[in-house]
């Protein structure tokens, strides 16, 4: 099976300030097939397992001890802006309003500004008509929206979030969960990292539950459409019967 993302054999240690070595990832292996393109792979571990450091190294934005990791078989070096990283705590300047914050990546590459596509993803993340809104004193959900419109304006192949629904109330996860699955039938691959795993199971296609210390795979669920608690079966029955 071609192997459409491939990070193989990745080593990752730190050292404490008391120079004790913590050991993140050992010969750690995830891949994403070209048939997993355009679906949602949730990742479930603890607290403190090293989710975030996993998400940066796949995306390209943290550097890892050994291993490799290819695009398309290729290394993916140089094509990193195909690969977003959308941290935990949503990412929003206080002193631009919405349509500016979305607008920025242009900026900082010093790109003419596209006009058609900026508009685009305000309206597919729901913050049409908030554009000369400043972010500051929205809720944590709202500045996710335009995490992610900011994102989509660089017309990424996957996006890698960080618990990105944690600390945002049911009514609003339900309906940035809805965004999540508008967005993946656009072709763009959603790995999506939790402590929670209600918080991705609803939309998943996949789940990987992780075990820590170093963080590795402990088992991987193929989870076809049906409801939460059809979902919810598969992984217990399938953990009660391993």
């Amino acid at each position: 099976m071609k192997k459409y993302f491939l990070a193989e054999n990745i080593s990752k240690s730190f050292i404490s300030e008391l120079g004790i070595t913590k050991r993140i990832l050992d010969n750690f292996t995830f891949e994403i097939s070209d048939e997993e393109k355009g679906t949602i792979i949730g990742i479930v571990a603890t607290f403190g397992s090293g989710k975030s450091t996993l998400l940066k190294i796949l995306s390209g934005i943290e550097k890892y001890d050994s291993g490799t990791i290819s695009y398309k078989e290729k290394s993916f070096s140089t094509e990193l802006s195909k690969f977003v990283y959308i941290p935990k705590n949503p990412s929003s300047l206080p002193w631009y309003n919405v349509y500016q914050n979305v607008e920025l990546p242009y900026k900082l590459k010093k790109l003419k500004s596209d006009k058609f596509k900026i508009s685009e993803v305000i309206s597919l993340c729901g913050l049409e008509g908030y554009e000369e809104h400043f972010p500051h004193q929205k809720s944590k959900g709202f500045r996710f929206r335009i995490s992610l419109a900011r994102c989509l304006t660089q017309s990424p192949e996957i996006i890698f979030m960080d618990e990105p629904f944690r600390d945002i109330n049911d009514e609003t996860k339900s309906e940035l969960q809805e965004l999540l699955v508008k967005i993946k039938h656009q072709g763009i691959t959603i790995v999506y990292a939790t402590s929670n795993i209600n918080d991705v199971i609803k939309i998943a296609d996949s789940i990987y539950l992780m075990s820590s210390n170093p963080l590795s795979i402990n088992k991987k669920f193929n989870l076809t459409a049906g409801s939460e608690k059809e979902k919810f079966n598969v992984v217990a029955e399938s953990l009660i019967n391993s």
